[in-house]
């Protein structure tokens, strides 16, 4: 490379020429911009011109119109602009061709002065730039070497790094690849070093040539510049003194004008609009008139017209005035415009230029330019002198056009006042004229008609003469006001131009006497050579082979020579085999054996699933990933020695790891499938001090236990309930004996637990504890819900032995359960009543029955107009629901306690709007609390789902009654629960409750008081109906259901309303299809989803996973236990899945898949099926769930199918894995399930016929009996018969039994028939 101040002299040089070029051009660009704006200004100035000069208002008798003055000021503009133009078209022609012989000079001096300089140093850059290059390369490897010792260094102090062995080897051999590079350069260095030295001399000779070059160029261009613009001066100068004298010449006339008499104006109104032949004119009449002269009858009957010619022509008159007036303002304002737009856009180029010399200067003030910017500054102050000059002429053009808009309004002002003076006239004779024509055959009238007439005319031409003088003097005083504003407009234009001539002036002076410095300076600065300096070019060696790099040489030497041997060997009896490459790398020794190894994940910022291998004296890591490039070994080696503290540790919020605390930091290993035999094989691990595993007490163990079996066996209702509300319902389930223990259990947990949670999390444990609290009094053996059957089933044995026998009786016992669910209810657990909330809408209403009646009848399962109940009769009739699941209360009702029944049902919504569904799946879940019958409580919580942000809240419902002195009162209330955060909330709290407004108003309210009306009628028979007791009807209503249904609703209860979070179809992330089938649920389930023989195959889905799936290795079993109605069944099923070629990917995955079979009854089954991977990538952080779920329809039933992803730890690849789990999916739905469904759902139809006709119920056989001996020569075809045909005839003999004998005999001719068609089958 070459010194800076070897560089810098020649772009110095080379700068300074082409500053000169960018100075001028600079110059001539500004120069050129302003002349266009000036020439821009003339030329539109000159339009104006062509465009006023016709709409003057000529008019020879009018002496006051100012024709005269407009035509003048015209005619001074159009000087103006001409002499303007002009001198613009003259400097223009000479400034082209003055730069054009500035440019042909400035090429010479680039050629002479660039060129030859450039030559010259190129030859030295390019021996120094091969120096460089090779000096930068060997300095470049010994930073590489600095940087892998320093790197060794940090990794060795910190946890995650100083225990990798595979990282440390990495780092080593790196390193001995970089010291064989730095030998060869260092040779390629010196070598070039001496060749660079020469070149240095030679650069000295061409600089000085160049300065003089230089200085003649500087000395022409400030020439150039100067004489350009004293040329533009001159010019300027020459232009405005023409002006001057032009506008001089005009002054000096006299501008004002002879006044115009009044009774001139008249004729001139005579001659213009009267004809020399009138017989009566406005002079003659008007004058005899204001004489009082005498007036004939004639010439009184005429004068209202000839008035009224003469009126129209004093008013054009002074529109013609008015025109020349309006003329004039709008010259002025356009002028004034055009001036304002030009000065706007020169003082914006002024104020460009002056910027760019501002920050020029400021830059680089050393420039010797400097002086040739100095020339455009003064030409930029002068323009900017025009610039003000024009934008005070701008203000007097303003101001001008303001005293003539003020003399134009007084005009119209007086105009106004005098035409409304002559309407007013002119109508009154109007009047009286036309009362004269009327009364024409009658005389008197018409004598005083026309005396009328006359005195009105009288009377007019007074005031209209009146009037027209002052309308005549005022004009003349306005014409006198124009006129001084005119003159005031050529003295303001005769100042702007004075004041340009001398600026120009003095402009001019200043150059002349600037000239000869500028020239002294600039020689100066040319002389004035920055010095420069040659490039040192030296040798310089740099890298040195210590002891630390040749011993780390060595290893690496070492290591490559060993056997690369990956077969597993013990290294004494009883160790665990270990891969000989795997003990090269763990570095172990002689004598050491391999305690155990676990499968586990290193937390490395990303978790690195491999194995830990427990040795004698230290723990080893190995592992196929890193956490750089994710696919590459990491192994891990701690020491024995180095380890501080062995303790569990939650990673990612799952308590599954194991925390090393080192001399180095913290090592942390997770995803252990069984923690503590990996820490009780720690313990056997030699060199570990005492206590440096953390032991858990027992207490912490049945504590956590007992925690973890609650949790196993509390399955929580509510699928979108807040975690506060879930607290408060599952803890009363636990009895008090219970909740002791856990409360006795050690605070050390405790802690641990607050510790891992919020702050914010921690203001709602209290409130939830306080809850809780208030729950726990809540006499478990007497209010149960069918919730914790399950839980109260398997601690029974517990409860019995440890609760005591109650000695109370049972009228008081019942007596003092209905206070302590009062007490509870209303008391201690009022804050959560949903009755108790501030936001709840509240209605009431009173009826003239008592509280046990009305929940006997609107609140109970008691059946109402043929529904299971009035709330199943309202949901049907009212509010339009489809698809209702409706389950009765459990337990049943009675007083004092509480139940709950679940209703799932569709529902439609009502108020639509863009991307909402048409329909809502909704669960409704109701508690009755009968706390008396003077006080009964029932809330109801609405759950929403397959609508948009559908698990963001709940609505709740109540009523409370209470009893009164004439029946009963009803409180009905219902606010919206959010369980989340949303942006609609407002949205949906307004939808919420215009529905449930209306629901209430429209829908309960009616129904309610229509109901109870009827029940005081006694002969309505739904009084006797709705007032059985309540034990009664449940008999009724339960009994035939009782051993058919029991089953089924606990199992759809526990799974489908209770577990309902668990199950997979109701997953954000769920795929779905959907089939119609024309076989029954019970039919699809026998033979397409039980364990039935299948040809060869065990079941229709083992041919499916053989056959169309291709799977191999399948372990199937059947499920366990045998399938049953109302009950639930799984199995596991084991094989060998074949993968789609992909990059990297394996030929096959193994699989585990888990079946669970829901048969709740034979109208609704659902299959749920979860499949696990192993040998393949990221295989223990995802499984994939598919379910079908089956519901009997009208004519079959309908599948729903689906599939989704569920991912147990964060990948990178989740993308990936999710997209091809979808298209293989799709795929096996669409090819393969959905088609073999079809094909086999056509065999189970044609097996359904044969067995319909095959076996026949007894009462055919009767029939069919006595028919057999028919001569089967007299029947039809037999071919004719088809089968669907014959099952009708079946159908046709069970309806005939009771018809008349005709109808008798006719069956016999059809089943004869149908035992034709047997034996014929029966003989193929």
């Amino acid at each position: 490379m070459i010194h800076s101040s070897e560089q810098s002299i020649v772009d110095i040089l080379n700068d300074r020429l082409e500053e000169l070029k960018k100075v001028v051009k600079s110059y001539q660009k500004y120069t050129t911009d302003v002349q266009s704006e000036f020439e821009f200004y003339y030329k539109k100035l000159a339009l104006m011109v062509k465009q006023y000069q016709p709409q003057v208002q000529q008019s020879k008798e009018d002496l006051i119109n100012l024709a005269p003055q407009i035509n003048e000021f015209i005619q001074i503009l159009d000087f103006i602009s001409k002499t303007k133009l002009t001198q613009l078209n003259d400097f223009t022609s000479f400034l082209g061709s003055s730069l054009e012989v500035y440019n042909d000079r400035m090429n010479g001096f680039t050629k002479n002065i660039t060129d030859a300089n450039y030559q010259k140093l190129k030859a030295l850059l390019q021996a120094r730039t091969t120096h460089k290059k090779t000096q930068e390369k060997y300095q470049k490897l010994q930073k590489e070497i600095d940087s892998n010792l320093n790197q060794s260094k940090k990794s060795q102090n910190d946890a995650n790094t100083g225990y990798n062995v595979g990282l440390s080897e990495k780092n080593d051999a790196k390193l001995r690849e970089l010291v064989q590079q730095i030998k060869q350069a260092e040779v390629q260095y010196q070598e070039l070093t001496e060749g660079a030295i020469s070149k240095s001399k030679e650069f000295d000779v061409g600089i000085n040539e160049s300065s003089n070059e230089l200085l003649e160029a500087l000395i022409f261009s400030q020439q150039k510049v100067i004489e350009i613009t004293m040329k533009q001066d001159q010019h300027r100068l020459l232009a405005n003194n023409w002006i001057k004298g032009f506008l001089d010449e005009k002054l000096e006339k006299n501008l004002q004008t002879v006044k115009l008499e009044s009774d001139q104006e008249d004729k001139m109104i005579a001659l213009k609009y009267e004809q020399e032949n009138q017989l009566y004119k406005y002079t003659d009449i008007i004058e005899k008139l204001i004489h009082q002269q005498p007036v004939s009858d004639q010439e009184y009957l005429a004068f209202p017209d000839i008035l009224h010619k003469h009126i129209d022509g004093q008013l054009q008159i002074v529109k013609d005035r008015v025109k020349n007036l309006q003329l004039l303002t709008q010259m002025i304002t356009d002028l004034a415009q055009s001036t304002e737009t030009s000065s706007q856009k020169i003082q914006a180029k002024n104020k460009q230029s002056l910027q760019s010399i501002q920050e020029r200067n400021e830059k680089e003030k050393q420039q010797f330019v400097r002086k040739v910017y100095l020339i455009q500054e003064l030409q930029t102050q002068t323009f900017e002198g025009y610039v003000r000059r024009y934008q005070n002429q701008v203000q007097i053009y303003n101001n001008l056009v303001i005293k003539l808009d003020s003399i134009f309004k007084d005009q119209k002002n007086n105009e106004k006042s005098f035409l409304n003076m002559y309407q007013k006239m002119i109508k009154d004779i109007q009047q009286a004229k036309s009362s004269l024509q009327d009364s024409e055959n009658k005389p008197q009238l018409r004598e005083q008609a026309l005396n009328q007439l006359k005195k009105q005319v009288k009377e007019g031409a007074l005031v209209i003469k009146y009037s027209l003088d002052q309308v005549r003097q005022n004009e003349g005083i306005r014409t006198q006001q124009i006129l001084a504003v005119y003159k005031e407009l050529l003295i303001s234009l005769q100042n702007m131009v004075e004041e340009n001539i001398k600026a120009t002036k003095n402009q001019e002076e200043i150059l002349n006497l600037k000239f000869d410095q500028i020239r002294e300076e600039s020689v100066l600065q040319v002389q004035q050579q920055i010095p420069y300096e040659h490039v040192e070019v030296t040798f310089k060696r740099s890298f040195e082979l210590t002891e630390e790099i040749a011993l780390r040489i060595e290893q690496v030497q070492v290591s490559q020579q060993q056997d690369d041997d990956d077969e597993d060997k013990n290294l004494e009896e009883g160790s665990v085999k270990v891969s000989s490459k795997l003990l090269e790398k763990f570095r172990v020794q002689q004598g050491e054996n391999c305690l155990a190894s676990y499968a586990c994940a290193f937390e490395d910022k990303i978790l690195l699933q491999g194995r830990m291998y427990i040795f004698t004296t230290r723990i080893c890591f190995h592992s196929y990933f890193n956490n750089k490039t994710l696919f590459g070994k990491t192994i891990i080696v701690i020491p024995s020695t180095e380890i501080q503290q062995v303790k569990r540790a939650k990673v990612y919020l799952v308590d599954v790891g194991i925390e090393f605390k080192t001399n180095k930091g913290l090592v942390v290993f997770t995803s252990f499938t069984n923690r503590e035999s990996t820490i009780n094989q720690i313990k056997n691990v030699k060199g570990l001090f005492d206590k440096v595993i953390e032991e858990i007490d027992d207490s912490a163990k049945i504590q956590q236990e007992v925690f973890r079996e609650l949790q196993q066996n509390q399955s929580p209702i509510k699928e979108q309930q807040p975690q506060s509300q879930q607290a408060s319902q599952q803890k009363p389930l636990i009895q008090p004996q219970q909740t002791q223990q856990i409360e006795s259990q050690p605070q050390s947990v405790q802690k641990e637990e607050k510790q891992e949670k919020q702050e914010k999390q921690e203001k709602q444990e209290k409130q939830q504890n306080s809850e809780i609290k208030n729950e726990q009094d809540l006499p478990v053996q007497q209010i149960q819900e069918p919730i914790v059957q399950p839980f109260e089933e398997k601690q029974a044995p517990i409860q019995q032995s440890k609760q005591p026998q109650q000695s109370q009786p049972p009228q008081q016992q019942g007596d003092s359960q209905q206070v302590d669910l009062q007490n509870l209810l209303l008391v201690q657990q009022k804050d959560i009543r949903y009755m108790n909330q501030a936001n709840a809408i509240k209605y009431h209403a009173e009826y003239n029955i008592s509280v046990e009646r009305f929940a006997q009848i609107f609140l109970f399962d008691t059946p109402y107009e043929g529904h299971h109940s009035f709330n199943h009769y309202f949901l049907v009739n009212y509010s339009k629901d489809k698809e209702i699941d409706y389950k009765i209360y459990q337990p049943q009702p009675q007083w004092g306690q509480y139940t709950k029944r679940y209703i799932q049902f569709v529902h439609p919504v009502k108020e639509k709007s863009m991307f909402a569904p048409e329909t809502a799946s909704c669960i409704a879940e109701d508690t009755l609390y009968l706390i008396s019958k003077q006080q009964v409580l029932f809330e109801r919580e609405l759950s929403f789902s397959k609508i948009p942000y559908g698990d963001h809240f709940v609505v709740r419902i109540y009523q409370y009654l209470t009893s009164t002195n004439e029946g009963c009162k009803l409180e009905y209330g219902f606010y919206v629960h959010f369980l989340k955060k949303t942006m609609f909330q407002g949205k949906i709290e307004t939808g919420s409750k215009s529905e449930n407004i209306e629901t209430w108003e429209k829908g309960l309210k009616v129904m309610y008081q229509n109901v109870v009306s009827k029940l005081s009628s006694d002969s309505n028979p739904v009084q006797q109906i709705q007032s059985k007791p309540v034990q009664q009807y449940i008999q009724q209503v339960q009994q035939p259901q009782q051993i058919e249904q029991q089953s089924d609703d606990s199992l759809y209860q526990k799974i489908m309303i209770e577990q309902k979070d668990k199950r997979f179809m109701i997953s954000p992330l769920v795929i779905k299809f959907q089939q119609e089938f024309d076989i029954s649920v019970e039919e699809f389930t026998e033979n397409l989803l039980f364990d039935k023989q299948y040809g060869q195959y065990l079941s229709f889905f083992h041919q499916i996973q053989a056959v169309q799936s291709k799977d191999t290795q399948i372990v199937y079993n059947k499920y366990d236990p045998e399938p049953q109605w109302g009950q639930q069944t799984s199995r596991v099923i084991k094989f060998i899945h074949p993968i789609k070629k992909q990059m990297l990917a394996p030929d096959s995955v193994v699989c585990t898949a888990t079946d669970t079979l829901y048969l709740f009854n034979k109208d609704e089954v659902l299959q749920e099926k979860e499949v696990a991977f192993a040998k393949i990538p990221y295989a223990d952080c995802f499984v994939a769930r598919t379910y079908h779920h089956l519901k009997q329809q009208s004519k079959g039933c309908l599948l729903e199918y689906g599939f989704y992803i569920h991912f147990m730890k964060s990948s990178a690849f989740k993308g990936k894995i999710e997209s091809n789990s979808k298209s293989e999916n799709t795929e096996f739905w669409d090819k393969i399930i959905k088609v073999s469904y079809l094909e086999e759902q056509k065999l189970i139809q044609s097996q359904r016929i044969r067995k319909d006709v095959i076996i026949a119920p007894p009462q055919q056989q009767q029939i069919i009996e006595p028919v057999r001996q028919v001569d089967l020569s007299t029947s039809p075809s037999l071919n004719s018969l088809d089968k669907p045909n014959i099952v009708q005839n079946v159908q046709v003999q069970q309806i005939a039994e009771n018809a008349t004998q005709r109808l008798e005999r006719l069956i016999q001719i059809l089943m004869v028939l149908v035992s034709v068609n047997l034996l014929v089958t029966i003989i193929k």
